[in-house]
Order: C-alpha cells, then structure tokens, then sequence
C-alpha cells in the first residue's frame, strides 16, 4: 500500500479541567491511504487494566499500540541510522511524535473497524487464513525480550490485529469504488526543463547577503537572452550565473503559478522562453523535452490515487470528525520503548503486506 505523510490535529480535554484544551499536531507516518480527520481525545478514568483506550464499544491495549511503537521505531532506524534518537542532543520531541504517531495511527485502524461495521465490509474466509498466518509468523518470530517488551499481547490478540488492519484495507476499497482514475495524457504531462535563476537575495560565500533591485535583475537577464541569441550554450551559462545549482528540473501541470505553467507549457523542444518575474527573482527557462512517456504514466498512478484518496477522505473525516476516544491518560504515561537495541529482526507491516499484497 501506498504512504501519506499527513497532519492531524488532536482535541485533549481532561476530565474536571473545564476550558482546558490541549492542541497536538501530530506528524504521521500512515500506510492506510488517507488523513486521520479531527478526533476528540478525552482523559479519563475508569478502564479495564492494560486498556490504553476505546472508542464506542472498541478497545485498544497496550500491547497493540506497543506493537505499533516498537515497528514504527524499528522503520526509523533501518531508515535513518540509530543515530536519529540522538541527533538533536537531550530534545526527546522525536520520541514523543513518535509515540503519538503509534497511538493515531492504531486509532484510525479501530475508527475504520468502526465505520466498516456500518458499510458491512467484513473478510472471508481467505483473508481470515491469511490473518492466521501472518500472526504465526509474527508471534513466532518475537524474542523473549519483545515479548516482554509488549506485555500482554498474545498469538490471538496479534490475529485480531491483523483482521482489522485487513478490515481497514478492505473498506478503503469499498469507499473509493467508483471513483474515476482514468487521468488523460495532458492533464499528466510533464514537461523537462533547464533554467537559469538570479535571485533577488544572493547569500555569498562569506556568509553576507547581496541584494538586487529589479532593474539589476532585469538588465542581467536581458544580456542573458542576448548571449543565447548569439549562439552560448544555455547550460555553459547556467552554470557560470544561475544562483540556484539544480539546473534541470520537471515541471508538472498544477505546481506552478499560471503565467509560468502557460510559458513553459508552450515552448518546443530546445526553446528558450522570455524572462519570467517570480516573486524571488528572474528565471529562464528552456525545454529539454515536452513529453516523457515514463514520467507521465509514473503521474498518472499518483493522480489516480490522489483522486481515490480524495474521495475516501470526504467520507471518512465526516464520519471521524463527530468520534471521541477516551484515552487512559495513566497508562499512556507509561508507554516507552526503553532501552531498544536495535531494530525489529521482523517487521509487523511488512508481514501484513507480504500476505495482503494487492
């Protein structure tokens, strides 16, 4: 499945703290295929032990959020480097976002359970063997120290896991069919280009910043385009003036500002286009080719799954955005890795997907 990076907000209010609002704009890291919405986490009282929290009748514990935990803590470092949980000195905000992404991303698992329940999108009998069998390969593979680790979680519990991550994946299917992802060549198309950029705001080697004014910036331009004219090499100059070091770059219908896509857009193979103003400096631009048959299949893919995206998120955020969790604020206290070793020899999403690949 697809990853989103997207930004939840979090409404806390702590029962007996009247006005008391907390706001966490948490940044996650989700492999279902949308936003979380807007959700009321209320601290509360009165739960079953190692309940983390529960929304209508469905419960979490704390071992399936310290399953999330632990795996998403695992992706960081074959990612990043065991070095990432120290990069920033004694700043623990990495480990914070990093537990908060867990608990909203099991949240959202349970929330679309929830809203499965109501569309009656439930597994067969296929997907219930493979739940099984990812859940024996998982428990099977833990060690003594991960066991201890989760806590109380169990061959059973780690089924059910897996059947509601199922049930989600399920139901992202069921909200998006329809949606049409037939995305025309045009509408995709993605144009190569070289450019040469004068800033208005150059920071030299020294550390200073040296300024122009427009006319400065229009003057340079205007010899730019006259040394083309004479026959230079765009690159040859673009590399000796342009103040930004990335010459090439794709430009995609949509990204860029009206005046800039309608220039672009329209120049032949091996045109140079007038000076453009952007509100930095003066760009110019030249196209290296007008149509990549790669590029364009590779956008259309994204659009395809933009636009299924779009549509599951109108239908779930208005479902999410009237839920609240009740949060065992006590519990969730206690929640840490402590001292991990190293990554998960076995990855909890990775076996998910090994046997629900689409």
């Amino acid at each position: 499945m697809a990853v989103y990076f997207y930004v939840i907000i979090m409404r806390v209010r702590k029962r007996g703290l009247k006005n008391s609002i907390l706001w966490m704009i948490l940044i996650c890291v989700c492999v279902l295929m949308s936003g979380c919405g807007n959700k009321q986490i209320v601290l509360t009282t009165g739960f079953a032990q190692d309940e983390l929290f529960r929304v209508e009748e469905t419960h979490c514990s704390k071992a399936e959020v310290m399953v999330y935990l632990y795996n998403l803590h695992s992706q960081y470092e074959r990612a990043y480097g065991r070095e990432i949980w120290t990069a920033g000195g004694e700043d623990e905000s990495l480990d914070k976002d990093l537990k908060q992404t867990a608990l909203a991303r099991i949240a959202k698992v349970k929330l679309m359970n929830i809203l499965a329940e109501r569309y009656q999108v439930v597994l067969g009998s296929a997907d219930v063997m493979k739940a099984q069998q990812a859940a024996d390969m998982y428990f099977s593979s833990l060690s003594e120290a991960e066991l201890e680790l989760f806590g109380n979680l169990t061959k059973e519990l780690t089924q059910k896991m897996y059947e509601e991550y199922a049930v989600a994946d399920k139901l992202y299917d069921k909200l998006t069919e329809g949606v049409v992802t037939e995305i025309s060549d045009d509408e995709a198309r993605v144009v190569k280009l070289h450019r040469i950029v004068l800033l208005k705001q150059k920071t030299l080697d020294d550390g200073s910043v040296q300024e122009y004014d427009a006319d400065e910036l229009k003057l340079k331009a205007e010899d730019i385009i006259k040394r083309l004219e004479e026959g230079e090499d765009f690159d040859t100059i673009a590399y000796s003036v342009s103040d930004v070091k990335e010459i090439s770059v794709d430009m995609v219908k949509g990204e860029e500002a009206t005046d800039v896509e309608e220039l672009c857009f329209a120049l032949a193979e091996g045109e140079v286009g007038a000076p453009l103003v952007k509100n930095d400096g003066v760009y110019i631009y030249k196209c290296i080719s007008t149509f990549d048959r790669q590029q364009i299949e590779e956008r259309k893919i994204r659009l395809a799954k933009q636009r299924e995206k779009e549509a599951f998120d109108a239908k779930y955020n208005e479902f999410a955005s009237g839920m609240e969790i009740y949060l065992n604020e006590d519990l969730w206290n206690t929640i840490e890795l402590g001292s991990v070793t190293g990554p998960a020899e076995t990855d909890f999403f990775e076996i998910y997907n090994r046997f629900f690949e689409k």
